[in-house]
């Protein structure tokens, strides 16, 4: 839930996003130094009643967050790191059928848009943010398409079983 993390983005998308969506539930799962300042920003954004912050669970439980949502998000701010690397989260939320909606860092961008997951916000642009879970509230037909693409990418190309042979063919030819 650090700062890097982008948390704010979307808590500051809410107060536009409950006129739209007035079930939303936003669901925080973790925990650093940072929770205070969340916590203060959902109170002075008036969000209470659409934020839950769980805290630190088992990994055990992951899926079941997962399962129990809609969609999962990554808005992480874009830092050398976050443009090279890859969230776990994105690739969870896939396997179980989630669409993601995801901050421009160009190596999640770059999943999201090579297959077809999900759609892509500014970072730290919440009224961005909020334009895209609005899109995919509005057309389940692309929600629908997302979630299908996002299983069958799983389970055809961003996997281990299949990944761990091209790599043992790299360091085999090295």
């Amino acid at each position: 839930t650090g700062s890097r993390r982008g948390l704010e983005t979307i808590i500051e998308s809410l107060p536009h996003l409950v006129k739209i969506i007035p079930q939303i539930r936003f669901v925080i799962v973790g925990r650093s130094d940072n929770d205070s300042s969340l916590k203060q920003l959902v109170t002075s954004l008036r969000v209470e009643e659409y934020v839950d912050f769980v805290g630190w669970v088992d990994v055990s439980l992951f899926p079941s967050y997962i399962l129990s949502s809609t969609l999962g998000v990554c808005p992480i701010h874009q830092n050398i790191h976050h443009n090279t690397t890859y969230a776990n989260k994105i690739f969870q939320s896939l396997a179980f059928g989630k669409p993601v909606v995801v901050s421009d860092c160009e190596a999640q961008m770059n999943i999201v848009n090579k297959f077809h997951v999900g759609l892509v916000f500014k970072d730290r642009d919440a009224k961005d943010f909020a334009n895209k879970i609005v899109k995919l509230y509005n057309d389940r037909e692309l929600y629908k398409t997302f979630a299908q693409n996002g299983e069958k990418v799983i389970r055809k190309v961003l996997n281990w079983e299949k990944n761990k042979r091209i790599l043992s063919d790299i360091y085999d030819n090295l």
